[in-house]
């Protein structure tokens, strides 16, 4: 474990530190130890706490915690969690309902947005609404239709534990724009991409 990770860990575990709290717990010099939060500190994850006022003279020491930014440096078993859970519905016959009352928030949230828009600005407007850049898209659209191939699936972990997952981003697409959505092709199954298309007229 270097040193960088070890600053990590102790204000992880102890809250905010001052460097000769550092320097005492994890035997780093002075210098070493600010070294490293300055480079935390520009990573995002650490920020000068409040001071606090000693009982002797001169300034009160600086102290340093971790941010909320931080959290993602730790160990999270989120995607487990969340298998063991879509899993779970599925053996209990819920997982439809489950995934039908996802899409429908989804959808909810944001078709105000999407109101008074032509069928192409709607589609694109949704799919910019749901940080679609992460899925590393190619969107196209044939003559009155669409095609969107995703080459990073945001959900393939699930998909590939619970197929259901895979089609909820085209119920969102339908329920949100109100256009046909459903998917052609899947990563699951080997695919480059995933591949959803649907037509431009209102379903």
């Amino acid at each position: 474990m270097d040193s960088r990770e070890r600053v990590l860990r102790h204000l992880k575990r102890h809250g905010p530190s001052s460097v000769g709290e550092l320097t005492n717990a994890l035997g780093l010099s002075a210098n070493a130890a600010r070294h490293h939060l300055t480079r935390l500190a520009r990573a995002g994850v650490v920020r000068v706490d409040a001071p606090v006022i000693g009982a002797g003279r001169g300034r009160p020491a600086q102290r340093y915690a971790l941010t909320v930014a931080a959290e993602d440096a730790f160990p999270k078993r989120y995607p487990e969690l969340l298998t063991a859970v879509l899993r779970e519905a599925e053996r209990q016959g819920t997982l439809d309902g489950l995934l039908e009352g996802i899409a429908h928030s989804f959808a909810d949230a944001l078709r105000l947005e999407l109101a008074g828009l032509e069928p192409r600005a709607r589609l694109l407007a949704l799919l910019r609404a749901l940080d679609f850049g992460d899925m590393l898209p190619a969107l196209s659209f044939p003559e009155r239709s669409w095609r969107l191939d995703a080459h990073n699936c945001v959900y393939r972990d699930a998909g590939c534990q619970v197929r259901g997952v895979c089609d909820l981003l085209p119920r969102v697409i339908a329920l949100a724009t109100g256009l046909a959505a459903e998917r052609l092709e899947c990563q699951r199954d080997g695919r480059s991409a995933c591949t959803f298309t649907g037509s431009l007229t209102q379903g």
